[in-house]
């Protein structure tokens, strides 16, 4: 029989590259959310960040970009199905090759691509799913784009795209198939 799911979906932690160490703040939240999975959306950079946030729930990551420079290997996508809903997790880069062919693209033109251009990429390739779930932008999104909604969780360290915030969210699949999704912005804990 289908039951209600609760995730905390968490992207761009950065840990040891931008950031010492996941904040504290963050740790107690996601703890307090009781989730029965945290979702990972790439560019935790350390396998030591998927063991602390494993010390809350079983963890689900995917790899993203820094992830394998910091050789922490993960898929570079997770589909799964939750209560009839079809599920794509992934970091949002899409590959190495098109990660660096990216940054040509901006040295050559001198723009930096907006989320939607990522976005727009992921619906095109996973025209299966009805949720799609990825990071790397560092920007917070919700967009329905026909039958899909995709969800973008920011950034989970502080940073000038977050105005110095810790971002991460909570979904929850209803046992009917609802999709909701709480977009959740607090301040950095002071070391």
């Amino acid at each position: 029989m289908p039951k209600n799911h609760r995730f905390v979906v968490l992207s761009d932690t950065h840990v040891g590259d931008r950031a010492r160490r996941l904040d504290t703040g963050l740790l107690k939240a996601i703890a307090e959310l009781q989730p029965e999975l945290i979702l990972h959306c790439g560019d935790a950079c350390r396998r030591s960040t998927i063991t602390e946030l494993e010390q809350i729930a079983p963890v689900c990551n995917v790899q993203g970009n820094r992830d394998w420079f910091q050789a922490h290997k993960a898929p570079m996508d997770l589909q799964f199905e939750v209560n009839g809903v079809n599920i794509v997790m992934t970091h949002g880069h899409l590959s190495m090759k098109q990660y660096i062919l990216d940054h040509f693209r901006i040295l050559l033109t001198l723009r930096t691509p907006f989320y939607s251009f990522f976005r727009d990429r992921l619906a095109n390739k996973y025209p299966q799913a009805d949720l799609i779930l990825y990071g790397h932008t560092h920007t917070a999104a919700d967009d329905q784009i026909g039958s899909q909604r995709l969800i973008n969780v920011g950034a989970g360290y502080p940073n000038r795209l977050n105005q110095g915030q810790v971002e991460f969210g909570l979904l929850t699949i209803s046992a009917g198939g609802t999709i909701d999704y709480e977009h959740i912005a607090i301040p950095p804990t002071k070391a």
